[in-house]
């Protein structure tokens, strides 16, 4: 085999591991869990997701606890999308439960195990 024909292979040989390697690695959607922690037994109607409102820990409303929200996602990198779409899952979680106010007690993100893991509380006013 002459050195041409070697050098060839060798390109053949690197160009499949490299089709195989880009191939072969999956594409995830990295789209947020999370469950709904009922407060009490009592049930409320489901209500649109436009009519929950959000906010932070310091704006805590007046109104029956309805239930504790608890998301996590995987973030490859720190994505301000993913947050947003967990604040919208905490959303619609909450419209599920009757809940039209969702107070963002805890986010944040673990580098480490580049997870974001938010807690909620879901009021009824």
């Amino acid at each position: 085999m002459t050195q041409q024909h070697r050098l060839i292979t060798y390109i053949i040989i690197i160009a499949i591991v490299l089709l195989i390697a880009w191939f072969g690695t999956p594409s995830h959607n990295y789209t947020p869990r999370g469950l709904f922690l009922p407060a009490s037994e009592q049930q409320f109607k489901a209500i649109a997701p436009g009519n929950v409102t959000i906010s932070d820990n310091q704006n805590i409303p007046s109104g029956t606890k309805v239930g504790t929200i608890n998301i996590e996602a995987y973030v490859p990198k720190n994505d301000k999308a993913v947050i947003l779409a967990s604040e919208r899952y905490a959303v619609n979680l909450a419209a599920q439960h009757g809940a039209n106010h969702v107070v963002i007690t805890a986010a944040g993100v673990d580098p480490g195990a580049k997870t974001l893991m938010l807690r909620a509380t879901a009021f009824r006013n």
